[in-house]
């Protein structure tokens, strides 16, 4: 569902404080769901190796915690924050978002794994609730964060305790139709913050809880399919597509708390995390110039012409010979406009072509080899049948080798109406670096 900064509603405007913040910077709205969900300082402490702990599953090389049931302690007040303005916090309606949670958990694993609440503590799994203007400082790449968890120290193998945060979205409320939040003062936003569990979420699958709990669990992200639920889903537009328990995760929980007896942990990915191998790679080079690019046949005339227009226009200001189009078979980048939003996995790669409408134009994505090399770059163009184009001088040059967004054609919109382009030094500048060219 497409996601403007603020919307009216039976003439109440509500305002997501994210969207206020990014209005007063002029840049666009990101809201990550669990792109940065996990605590960071996590520690396997060596030194209390000779402690004596609880294992009951010493056959399971895996990290887990001692024993069953799995006792949790759910601690969400959040009006503890700012009781004048926590108004509808609706913390029991997370709460019992987070139960229903741990039954999905335990239906999954066919009951070999089983929870209970308590009061104590020294639960193994401790769930704190805050509003989202407190969890953001966790925050990183300007996007917010729904949650947070992970496990803390570790005796051996064992969990000594895990804690989870959930964070609940704050809004921005007036009566006044006509009044426009990027005129208020931090006290008036401050002064009228409202705060709701039950904003964008999923009502038939709780992903959000589900997904922050497993990594409770010592699980980690899935990067290969956006339908599994530790699938670190960046944008709200697509966030209901996580709708489902990863079966290698339930498969590793069964051969966990069996002891060894059913289940397999091979391809799980459990603490410590493996993340998204695409974003350690910086920018990069080609082996020769000119680099090959195609366009599939799902592209429309105007969309090929506008990829060759910003191939000229790219050549003409930086004065080489850089890309060349390929009409058939595999090129180097690889341009598909066959599909939509709801068809792509939108990660933290995704560009944004007009921050007004929260509209994703186009998405790369970058195939390695074993070595960690990029052989090959892959465009999803969500922008098609613009006149003048622009959003594909922004995808070639990510082509070509720039991962960061450098200069005028790579951080705001453009419209390229003329081979004269946009003029931008930076984004040239850094193509001349990589390739060596005078």
């Amino acid at each position: 569902m497409a996601k403007s900064a603020y919307r009216i509603k039976k003439k109440h405007i509500y305002v997501t404080v994210l969207g206020i913040i990014m209005a007063f910077l002029a840049i666009v709205v990101l809201v990550s769901f669990y792109g940065n969900s996990t605590i960071s300082g996590l520690t396997i402490d060596e030194n209390s190796a000779d402690v004596e702990v609880i294992d009951s599953f010493p056959n399971v090389e895996f990290p887990h915690f001692g024993e069953l049931p799995i006792t949790y302690k759910i601690d969400i007040d959040t009006s503890k924050f700012n009781g004048s303005s926590m108004r509808s916090n609706n913390d029991k309606y997370k709460i019992n978002r987070i139960k229903d949670s741990f039954d999905r958990i335990e239906n999954a694993t066919d009951g070999i794994v089983k929870f209970q609440e308590v009061s104590d503590n020294n639960a193994d799994i401790v769930i704190h609730g805050a509003p989202d203007i407190e969890c953001n400082v966790f925050a990183d790449e300007g996007f917010a964060i729904e949650g947070m968890a992970g496990p803390g120290n570790f005796t051996g193998n064992v969990m000594n305790q895990s804690e989870v945060w959930y964070c609940v979205k704050s809004h921005f409320f007036v009566d006044d139709v006509n009044f426009d939040p990027r005129d208020a003062s931090e006290e008036v936003i401050l002064n009228n913050l409202r705060f709701s569990w039950a904003e964008d979420v999923c009502e038939e699958f709780p992903n959000v809880e589900i997904h922050e709990l497993l990594h409770a669990l010592a699980f980690g992200h899935t990067f290969d399919d956006g339908t599994e639920v530790m699938y670190p889903i960046s944008y709200l537009i697509q966030s209901c597509q996580n709708n489902k328990i990863n079966e290698e995760i339930a498969s590793c929980l069964k051969h966990i708390y069996s002891n060894g007896e059913t289940g397999d942990c091979s391809k799980a990915d459990t603490f410590p995390w493996e993340e998204d191998p695409t974003k350690n790679i910086g920018d990069f080079k080609w082996d020769r110039l000119p680099v090959s690019y195609s366009a599939d046949d799902s592209c429309i005339n105007i969309q090929v012409n506008n990829l060759q227009k910003a191939e000229r226009v790219i050549e003409n200001y930086i004065g080489h010979d850089l890309l060349e189009y390929k009409e058939e078979g595999v090129a180097k980048i690889n341009f598909d406009c066959s599909k939509d939003t709801s068809e792509v996995l939108l990660t933290w790669e995704a560009d944004f072509w007009d921050g007004t409408t929260y509209f994703p134009a186009a998405q790369p994505a970058y195939v390695l080899d074993s070595k960690g090399k990029v052989i090959e770059v892959k465009v999803n163009l969500f922008a098609q049948g613009r006149e003048c184009g622009g959003v594909e001088v922004h995808e070639l040059l990510h082509g070509l080798g720039l991962r960061e967004h450098y200069g005028r054609w790579m951080t705001s919109e453009r419209e390229v109406c003329s081979l004269e382009g946009v003029m931008d030094r930076e984004s040239a500048d850094k193509i001349k670096e990589i390739y060596t060219l005078v």
